[in-house]
């Protein structure tokens, strides 16, 4: 066997994922082999260190922030496809079209008159 069919290998061989025939082609070149056998004892060294590290402390949250993404997911899948681009457009035309006409759209009160801002009373004659 040779160092480049044995190096991409050594993890596989290092966890017993290899095949009897690969494992005993691999021993025998990492006996024989000083730079394959400094690669695959500097993966074990690697191995080693991240056991050592132990396991990552989960999150106290993290069942609660689960469950909101989760939710948040099944109510943006049942919504219509351009829903929000729909209120988007909406909400922006108003808040242009409130200013612009200056309260001439909305219709007359029984009295006749209506207030378009703090300011101006309007009344039709």
């Amino acid at each position: 066997m040779k160092c480049a069919d044995a190096q991409p290998l050594f993890s596989s061989y290092l966890d017993s994922a290899v095949t009897g025939t690969q494992m005993h082609a691999l021993s025998k070149h990492i006996d024989s082999c000083p730079n394959c056998r400094r690669e695959y004892m500097l993966l074990i060294k690697s191995q080693r260190m991240l056991m050592g590290l132990g396991r990552a402390k989960v999150p106290a949250d993290l069942s609660l922030r689960l469950r909101v993404a989760i939710s948040q997911e099944v109510a943006r899948a049942q919504r219509p496809l351009f829903q929000g681009l729909s209120v988007r457009i909406q909400n922006a035309v108003n808040a242009f079209m409130v200013p612009a006409t200056a309260g001439w759209s909305q219709p007359w009160s029984s009295s006749e008159c209506s207030w378009a801002s703090s300011a101006y009373r309007m009344c039709r004659r």
